[in-house]
């Protein structure tokens, strides 16, 4: 997935950056479109529940992979459901959603941030968002070991720096460092989903260290703005950043992205490639 990542800040704990993409949605090919179709099915587990039915000689079941892999993709969020017809196009899951996965790459690009378990494996009705957090992402570094990223997400069409949406991103990231019953469920979903080895060590010493706790040990805070065909700049993050010093030992991990054309076209193309056959 090609994109550019500019402006890097590094102030204290807290980094910030913007990361521009190239997309044009009347090429069949176009490498956004296409690779956030698989960020897609990866995120509500295609690859496993495909790895899980592959033929076994010692069970004697045979599947019909293409069948599965069909059937998997209507499970998918439906732009054209009636549930999704009926909101206005901003508020739309398909955008939405679309948005969180490409937030997601974006923050590995620039942040390095890693998302190893995807919230939307556990929801039923995927035509609703996500309840919680946007993303829960694993960071690695030399001197700290593993530490938990907490994304949130905001999509915004509108000409004005900062953007609306950052104020509410703001007042979220304020909110974080005492959400401790929502981390605790991220963490239990998490540790269900990644396989054994030191991340699912980490994650669940975090877990255990919340039994009695009323704020939450240091975390990293990821907001993202997301553009689609108006200019992104660290500008876009001004109140995020304004608040940043009140979530310390916390460190934010803040960006604005621009993808290049309208978020709501962009989210209706991708999902609907995302459960094409």
């Amino acid at each position: 997935m090609p994109c550019t990542v500019r402006d890097l800040e590094v102030d204290g704990s807290h980094c910030w950056a913007t990361v521009e993409f190239d997309c044009v949605l009347e090429n069949a090919d176009d490498e956004l479109v296409l690779d956030t179709v698989t960020l897609i099915r990866d995120g509500y587990g295609e690859a496993d529940v495909l790895t899980a039915l592959q033929p076994d000689e010692d069970v004697g079941m045979t599947f019909d992979l293409t069948a599965v892999t069909k059937a998997f993709r209507r499970g998918l969020p439906n732009p054209e459901s009636d549930l999704e017809g009926k909101k206005k196009p901003h508020l739309t899951n398909y955008r939405s959603e679309t948005l969180e996965f490409v937030a997601r790459y974006a923050l590995r690009v620039a942040h390095g941030i890693n998302f190893p378990v995807h919230p939307q494996r556990g929801k039923l009705n995927v035509n609703q968002p996500v309840l919680g957090f946007d993303g829960w992402g694993i960071f690695e570094s030399a001197d700290d070991g593993f530490k938990l990223a907490l994304i949130q997400v905001k999509g915004t069409d509108e000409d004005r720096v900062p953007p609306r949406e950052a104020t509410k991103l703001a007042d979220e990231c304020t909110r974080i460092p005492t959400s401790v019953d929502e981390v605790c469920r991220a963490l239990s979903v998490m540790i269900v989903n990644l396989p054994v080895g030191p991340e699912l060590y980490a994650i669940g010493a975090i877990l255990e260290s919340l039994a009695d706790a009323d704020e939450l040990p240091p975390v990293l805070i990821a907001p993202v703005v997301v553009r689609g065909l108006q200019p992104a700049s660290n500008d876009d993050l001004g109140p995020i950043r304004d608040v940043a010093a009140g979530i310390e030992p916390s460190g934010m991990r803040g960006l604005s992205v621009r993808i290049g054309v309208d978020l709501t076209a962009f989210g209706h193309t991708v999902m609907t490639r995302a459960r094409a056959a």
